[in-house]
């Protein structure tokens, strides 16, 4: 396979399109580590801050393991006993349970984790999705 030269994408010159062209390398603006985006899967290689900062997936862990230990609600994602963030470098078993919602009539899915401080976490996932809002308990006494 011929791989075309390289173009290297930054974060005001990064368009959707841009991700499927062979060769195309991003720089992480955390790592400083420049990385090539795969053209074979539905993934980019790489998230895009509010700043226009492309960020590889590796520090997008750790950035969100950051901030389940500063912030107290964070949204997350379930797949089967496990939460995580959208490209999945950030894993945390979790203990579910499944119910029925009170008024929609829709599956409810509460989930229990440990956080990377050692606080409990409860999120609560709602419908046919995987998307799970999840919240910081207060310290128990």
């Amino acid at each position: 396979m011929k791989l075309l030269p390289y173009r290297t994408l930054t974060g005001r010159t990064a368009r959707h399109a841009d991700h499927r062209i062979p060769g195309t390398v991003f720089a992480c603006s955390k790592c400083g580590i420049s990385k090539p985006v795969p053209a074979d899967h539905c993934g980019t290689g790489y998230a895009r801050t509010r700043k226009g900062s492309l960020v590889c997936y590796a520090c997008c862990g750790v950035n969100d393991r950051r901030q389940l230990v500063r912030e107290s609600h964070s949204t997350l994602y379930l797949s089967g006993g496990t939460v995580s963030n959208w490209p999945g470098t950030l894993k945390i078993p979790a203990f579910t349970k499944q119910t029925r919602h009170n008024w929609r009539d829709v599956q409810r899915t509460d989930c229990w984790f440990t956080g990377p401080d050692g606080r409990q976490w409860h999120g609560v996932n709602l419908g046919d999705n995987q998307i799970v809002r999840c919240r910081k308990l207060k310290a128990s006494r």
